[in-house]
């Protein structure tokens, strides 16, 4: 076979063709692994002859600066250059970041931890022969070097409270194996042990690989500043055992180099690679102030960066109680808890409507996305490691031209009295940076005017390509080429057309009135509709939203599985401080007390808790939480509670009235989830039900050409809520009369598998007694089944559009099932109309519109 090596995907099968000699390899069936991929990607790339430059890191790659500008760095020297992130969805994923090719290994894949331990415990036999080779040529040439340090164990120290640091190892050292690296660059600590691995086992191999370890914090002193948190424990496990095996180090300051070959005794001072942006701005990227919303004339001060305590940003917003003219934007991952936590010190402090989040841009944009602010903010708490170096947000201020307002961290405060750009404050005093905020505003001229060509070259990326350059040309036992095309991007490009990403396009943000919002729902979660709400607020909205509750078989599971025990308060209070910690809305769901017995018998003092630390609270009525049994018999003739024994109804109804009385007592926003509970929440707001229709409508069609099946699945309950005690004898006459099939009951069956049992069904009958609609209604409606209950004319008329249920009462509930059963054509129309409806009204856009403004309140 001649001509260009290809890559052909054939439905179902991604089969890589080589030239006839080679061997073909079958990369996988429909999905295909990070190693399969890797290894055919990696196969054609050797063949290109050109040295593979691999970047490894453990996040998502999309927001990581250093990371993106780096492989840019060894593409243009001539390697082949591949990115290796992770992702936590099943299957891998690939991105094109401003042109830079990057792969998302999946790290969880569904195998024990044992598994991961034992794949480790070979890895570190080669780890382990590594070292002793390396102790035995130094011993011989009479050299220092590194000696065979502390045994590699199945689950070492650094994995030992923290298992997914075992979990990235292994899936990076499957990964790395299948593509076969000439050069590794390990960014920060967490997966340098995979690194070293294979670069064991390959030099063990008599292949040469060459490991760079680049320490983007100072782990030595974070772990003074955290020395309880397990998190920073095994990151100095992580670097203590692993930085002599690396053939190259570097870091980001001078300060951290040297503490880093003291602390560890390394035989040479660590190469030094600042976080610098591109000298040029970007042409394409948007506007800060128009995505906040904000003239040209109103003074806007900016924060770019993560939010943690550490990092000042809540001294930030008090310093606006101060500057009454001043509005901050903060460019953050909106979807993190720090944005809550921050959105709620502004509600509290009266500043809200002055404080902006909006969402990260690319790397590439980054500088001429903030240039429209005024002034860049670095508000970094004093001492430990944050002095040591200046972050990344403080070069790309300068590179967007703005004078800065920075701490009295060492390394910051020395250079912005050096160079004249900015203001210094003492770290922690509002009132300090609220006068330096004011003083810059006042007069800016002086510190922009000192953001010479000099500074800006000093401190731009294009003054360290040489440095890393350098670096990768010495480390490389085979000299890239500079000429060819490069074969592993487009390999990879073409093995997964249907997951690779683009990211390269300008970022079209608009405001976002949502952005710093974070939203819970719980704890009832009937029918799973806590899950599906938050699900469709964070579809739809763009804002972080979950869902808490007992995890029920029967229902989808809730993002936040709680106790079942109210007793149990350790639970309680776990729930409590995730509650607090980042979420500024919750929407209590069926009355149900959030924190069990922890504050009592009643959700009135959950309310006041949560009001008390910045959480705006919201009430979700479902059903017989709060309807009057009493009302409901007077307007519906045929209602279940005249059915029910009276000792029951007497107890729903005393719970109902204590219920109705807490909403007759709150001041806030409450909703229903079926608009018959207006008669009996005439204050509420109808928050349509929502389900998941791609669950339903992959299902087989239903029939028109045969008997109808015909499926209704009784009240689990002893009272006759659906009205099961006239429905199930006439389903059967009907079967036995041959008019319909009637399928059985077949008791409790878990949510995943209630598609598969409606599949069967042509008709399906909801309830007869209630006068209304549910979610079990809905999803045969998405599923295109004809569906049968009793909606009645008033939620009927509050809807306001046609509802394609056929309407049945206990009294002609025979004769509609007969007639449908005889009238084909209608049902196929209703099926039409069902799917139609449950898209325009419980697909989740509607009821995000109706939490919308809840969280707009």
């Amino acid at each position: 076979m001649g001509g260009r090596r290809g890559v052909t995907p054939a439905k179902g099968l991604h089969l890589v063709r080589f030239p006839e000699g080679t061997c073909p390899a079958v990369v996988s069936s429909t999905e295909p692994t990070a190693p399969e991929l890797l290894a055919a990607a990696s196969q054609q790339a050797h063949d290109s002859r050109r040295p593979i430059l691999v970047h490894i890191v453990t996040n998502g790659v999309r927001g990581d600066s250093r990371v993106i500008k780096s492989a840019r760095v060894s593409t243009d020297l001539g390697f082949e250059t591949l990115v290796l992130g992770i992702t936590r969805e099943p299957q891998p994923e690939a991105l094109d970041v401003d042109g830079m090719t990057a792969l998302l290994v999946p790290i969880f894949p569904k195998k024990p931890i044992r598994e991961f331990m034992a794949a480790w415990r070979k890895q570190g036999t080669t780890i382990m022969a590594m070292r002793v080779a390396k102790r035995g040529k130094n011993l011989l040439l009479r050299r220092p070097g590194p000696s065979a340090r502390t045994k590699e164990s199945s689950l070492p120290k650094w994995a030992a409270k923290r298992r997914n640091n075992l979990r990235f190892n292994v899936v990076f050292a499957e990964a790395l194996a299948a593509l076969k690296p000439t050069v590794i660059h390990v960014h920060d600590v967490a997966p340098l042990p995979a690194a070293i691995a294979y670069a064991s086992a390959s030099r063990l191999r008599g292949r040469p690989v060459r490991v760079i370890y680049d320490a983007h914090e100072c782990i030595p002193e974070q772990i003074k500043s955290f020395p309880d948190s397990d998190y920073y424990r095994a990151r100095v496990h992580l670097e203590r055992n692993y930085i002599r095996d690396a053939d190259f180090v570097m870091t980001v300051s001078p300060q951290i180099a040297r503490l880093l070959k003291r602390t560890y005794k390394l035989p040479q001072l660590p190469a030094v690679v600042t976080n610098a942006p591109n000298a040029d701005r970007a042409t394409d990227a948007p506007n800060l102030r128009a995505a906040v919303g904000l003239s040209e004339d109103t003074p806007l001060v900016v924060y770019s960066g993560w939010i943690a305590e550490a990092r000042g940003v809540d001294d930030a917003v008090r310093a606006l109680v101060k500057l009454p003219e001043v509005h901050l934007a903060v460019v953050t991952n909106t979807q993190k808890q720090g944005a809550a936590n921050v959105t709620k010190i502004a509600r509290k402090l009266g500043v809200s409507d002055r404080v902006h989040f909006t969402d990260y841009v690319p790397p590439s944009q980054v500088t001429a996305y903030l240039a429209s602010a005024d002034v860049g903010l670095i508000p970094l708490k004093a001492g430990g490691h944050l002095d040591l170096s200046l972050p990344t947000k403080y070069r790309e201020y300068i590179h967007a031209g703005l004078p800065l307002v920075v701490s009295n961290n060492k390394a910051m405060a020395k250079e912005v009295r050096t160079t004249g750009v900015g203001e210094v404050f003492r770290s922690g005093s509002v009132t300090g940076l609220a006068q330096r905020i004011a003083t810059v505003l006042e007069d800016p001229g002086p510190y922009r005017a000192a953001i010479t060509p000099d500074l800006l070259y000093t401190y731009s990326w294009e003054a360290q390509r040489e440095v890393l350059g350098q670096c990768y040309l010495k480390l490389s036992p085979k000299a890239p080429r500079t000429s060819g095309p490069h074969t592993l991007a487009s390999t990879l490009r073409e093995l997964l057309p249907a997951h690779f990403a683009e990211t390269t396009d300008a970022t079209p943000l608009t405001k976002n009135t949502l952005a710093g919002l974070s939203l819970a729902i719980g704890r009832a979660n009937s029918a799973g509709q806590a899950f599906y709400w938050a699900e469709a607020v964070s579809r739809n909205l763009g804002i972080p939203a979950a869902s808490l509750g007992v995890e029920q078989p029967i229902c989808a599971r809730p993002h936040r599985i709680t106790s079942a025990d109210p007793n149990d308060l350790d639970a309680s209070l776990a729930d409590l401080v995730w509650l607090l910690n980042g979420r500024t809305h919750v929407m209590i769901d069926g009355f149900q007390r959030l924190f069990g017995n922890f504050l009592g018998d009643s959700i009135e003092p959950e309310i006041e808790l949560l009001r008390r630390h910045g959480v705006r609270v919201a009430l979700i009525a479902h059903g017989s939480d709060v309807r009057d049994p009493d009302a409901h018999m007077k307007r519906i003739p045929e209602s279940y509670f005249a059915y029910a024994t009276p000792e029951w109804r007497e107890l729903i109804g005393q719970k109902a009235a204590a219920n109705r009385a807490i909403a007759e007592r709150f001041d806030g926003p409450i909703f229903v989830s079926t608009p018959g509970l207006l008669h009996d929440l005439p204050q509420a707001t109808w928050l349509p039900i929502t389900i998941d229709p791609t669950m339903w409508e992959s299902l087989e069609p239903a029939s028109f050409d045969r008997v109808p099946r015909v499926l209704h699945r009784p009240s689990r309950s002893n009272e006759p809520i659906k009205g099961s005690d006239v429905i199930v004898p006439v389903l059967q006459q009907l079967h036995d009369d041959g008019v319909i099939e009637y399928l059985p009951d077949p008791g409790p069956v878990p949510n995943a598998e209630m598609p598969a049992l409606l599949a069967q069904a042509d008709i399906v009958v909801e309830q007869i007694r209630n006068a209304t609609y549910g979610a079990a209604a809905l999803e045969a409606l998405a599923a295109g089944r004809t569906v049968v209950g009793y909606v009645g004319p008033e939620v009927r008329e509050f809807v306001g559009e046609d509802i394609p249920i056929v309407d049945a009462t206990p009294t002609d509930f025979a004769e509609v099932i007969t007639a449908l059963a005889a009238d084909p054509q209608r049902r196929r129309a209703l099926v039409d109309q069902g799917r139609a409806f449950v898209d325009r009204w419980h697909s989740g856009a509607a009821s995000s519109a109706v939490i919308a403004q809840f969280l707009e309140s």
